[in-house]
């Protein structure tokens, strides 16, 4: 028996161990209980007080942590300390639960943790159990650990020897020694010719009984025997001429028909030299401003050409405006009675610049559905509605630019990427297209001439030299630039490009100022043209010193200044008034004017900083440069009336500044429209104006 003593939190348990022996007389079977004995003392060594004690008891395979192996809870009753468990008696011991290479014991009292683990011994019974009664393996007995006596009973050596022997083992297995056991006389019974099947005599296929049936191949070994046989080409046929192999039919002929390339894959079948997808972009208004506070919205066109399939469509649209909470933007495309609503006041802020149905949705419609696989051949129109009034002291809220785009599929033209070797000749048809910028670098022939199209106009490919209506340039701006030899004149201008029936005539001076001046207006004493939009006079009236007036009409003049409407103009006069000036008269030049053009009522302020130059014709030098007070003022075109910046102007009779006033009544610096029977222009040698004299004042665009 073990007696040992274990410190507790308030207890101390010393207890014993007891394995007891209750032996079946028959059997000797081991018991499932065993009987554990201990002693409950107090933390200060006194026994325990009497009493009832729940006791929790586990057996562990090593001596801290792990799984318990086996474990109990039970009631024990302490008297004087001690007390009896029987271990067993509601989770029985068995010999496979306590297969352990060692045990310890562990104890826990009521909700205490449990004491320090005792390792435990054997007991009376175990030292009976070492005596192997029953063996619980299978394969652990060796050959060595058996008694050869034991044996006897069940394999003698004897019975074995006519089965065995060593001489014949020796051998290994000769047929003389073998003769004694497989004679055939003794196999007769088991393996007779006449039991055997005919095939087993023939070995032939034929003998077989329930053959199963054959296809005609196998019997044949022919080809054609066989069934769904693969098609193949019949020997000898082929596909007409111009006619490509598509396939095989049923019967092996062959399915033959024209070679089909679908229409966008020539870029594969040219090793990407030769392409018919396009993206070609036509640009709407510029810089068109937005109508502030008015519902029906502010409107612009263009026209699309016809260029081919869309592949792709897409809006690019950049706007300025102080709160794009307010905006609508519509497009109509051609034949629509709906537009689509590319943007209705979703964003906030004053900028936007997007790429509608490219990369911004658009608000209302389907663009791909109805133009995809199209021709949008036609007229756009794109409307931008600003309904709430924010500028109170104006009538414009910002501004909008837009330009359509397609990706095409085109049928009316190719791309050749690379060198174009050609061993003939190059014909080149008859283009009746108007040039623009879709077919800028295009070359015609026209049954008399070559053209080449610069993106505007037409002309002969020596350049648009402004000899003809056919070669007419854009102004004499782009003419001196392409031509810088050519002196002062008369050429024929086309600033809108397209045909040549709207090319008109103007003289071009080549030389002051840098040249590319294109005269506009000529005014002589109460000219005629008060307020015309339209153009007044013949290229004649032009030339002359009095006659009849003669200017450009607004839209010509437009063309000539550019979509920016940034622009110089010079004043000048034809000839002078000897009577006001010594000789040494002058033209002045207001460089970067930047309003609208019109004449038909005062042009607007610039809205950039404009300066003035003004030369002496005798010897070209500047007589004065500053800046004049110009535009809101007057009557027609452009007045400048007072001096903002720089010294005034000296020199000649009648140059003081404080000369005139704002009104027509007045004297003007420098005074475009004819009033008082006269036009002026004062600068630093005195008064010219036209009255009764051999002379005119004259306006020049650039």
């Amino acid at each position: 028996m073990l007696f040992f003593r274990l410190p507790a939190q308030a207890w101390r348990l010393a207890f014993a161990a007891t394995l007891l022996l209750t032996v079946d007389q028959a059997g000797a079977a081991v018991p499932s209980t065993a009987t554990l004995e201990g002693v409950l003392t107090s933390a200060g060594g006194g026994p325990a007080a009497d009493g009832n004690y729940t006791l929790t008891v586990a057996i562990y395979p090593q001596q801290s942590g792990g799984t318990a192996a086996w474990t109990e809870t039970a009631a024990v009753t302490a008297k004087g300390g001690q007390f009896t468990l029987q271990l067993g008696a509601k989770t029985p011991l068995s010999a496979a639960g306590l297969n352990l290479s060692s045990a310890w014991l562990g104890v826990a009292i009521g909700s205490d943790p449990e004491l320090a683990r005792q390792p435990l011994g054997s007991a009376l019974y175990a030292q009976r159990a070492a005596v192997a009664e029953s063996l619980d393996c299978s394969g652990c007995i060796k050959a060595g650990a058996l008694e050869a006596a034991v044996l006897q009973p069940y394999a003698k050596a004897t019975d074995l020897g006519n089965y065995a022997k060593a001489a014949d083992l020796s051998g290994y297995a000769k047929t003389a020694d073998l003769g004694g056991y497989a004679k055939a006389t003794d196999l007769d019974a088991y393996a007779k010719v006449a039991s055997l099947a005919a095939v087993a005599g023939s070995g032939s296929y034929n003998d077989l009984k329930d053959k199963p049936a054959l296809a005609d191949v196998a019997k044949t070994g022919n080809y054609g025997d066989l069934q769904n046989k693969p098609v193949t080409a019949k020997v000898g046929a082929s596909c007409g001429s111009g006619l490509v192999l598509n396939g095989f039919k049923v019967d092996g002929s062959l399915d033959c028909g024209p070679l089909q390339v679908p229409a966008d894959a020539i870029d594969e079948i040219s090793n990407g030299l030769i392409w018919n997808q396009f993206i070609d972009s036509v640009s709407g208004g510029q810089k068109v401003k937005i109508i502030d506070g008015q519902g029906a919205g502010v409107s612009d066109t263009l026209s699309f050409p016809d260029i081919g399939l869309a592949q792709a469509i897409w809006v690019e649209f950049d706007i300025f405006n102080s709160d794009l909470t307010h905006i609508t933007v519509e497009l109509f495309g051609p034949g629509m009675s709906t537009p689509y609503i590319l943007y209705s006041k979703s964003k906030s802020g004053q900028k936007m610049k997007v790429l509608f149905n490219k990369d911004t949705a658009i608000a209302s419609g389907d663009m791909n559905k109805d133009w995809i696989g199209k021709n949008i051949k036609g007229n756009w129109s794109l409307t931008v509605k600003d309904p709430i009034k924010n500028q109170m002291n104006g009538t414009t809220d910002g501004d909008f630019s837009w330009a359509l785009h397609i990706q095409t599929l085109s049928s009316k033209k190719v791309q050749v990427k690379g060198n174009l070797l050609v061993d003939g000749s190059v014909k080149i048809g008859s283009d009746a297209a108007d040039c623009t910028a879709l077919n800028a670098g295009a070359i015609r022939w026209t049954g008399n001439v070559f053209q080449g199209c610069n993106g505007k106009v037409w002309t002969g490919l020596q350049g648009a030299d402004g000899s003809s209506p056919g070669s007419a340039a854009e102004s004499c701006k782009t003419l001196h630039k392409e031509f810088p030899n050519l002196g002062d004149g008369v050429y024929w201008l086309d600033p809108n490009g397209g045909s040549a029936s709207d090319a008109f005539q103007a003289p071009c001076n080549m030389t002051r100022d840098g040249g590319g001046w294109t005269m506009g207006v000529k005014m002589w004493y109460q000219a005629g043209h008060h307020g015309k939009a339209s153009a007044v006079g013949s290229i004649g009236d032009a030339l002359t010193l009095k006659g009849n007036p003669w200017k450009l009409s607004d839209a010509q003049i437009k063309g000539i200044i550019g979509d920016d409407n940034n622009f110089d103009v010079m004043f000048d006069q034809a000839n002078y008034n000897s009577q006001y000036s010594s000789g040494n008269y002058e033209y002045a030049v207001i460089y970067n004017y930047t309003a609208t053009w019109t004449w038909a009522g005062n042009v607007k302020g610039s809205s950039t900083t404009t300066s003035v130059k003004s030369y002496r014709i005798s010897d070209g030098a500047v007589a004065w440069s500053g800046n004049f007070q110009c535009g809101d003022v007057g009557g027609w075109g452009i007045n400048c009336y007072n001096v903002t910046a720089g010294s005034n102007p000296q020199g000649g009779a009648g140059c003081s500044i404080n000369m005139g006033t704002a009104s027509n009544g007045g004297w003007h610096h420098v005074y475009m429209a004819e009033t008082n029977t006269d036009t002026y222009l004062y600068l630093c040698n005195g008064p010219q104006h036209s009255s009764s004299y051999n002379m005119n004042h004259r306006y020049w665009f650039r």
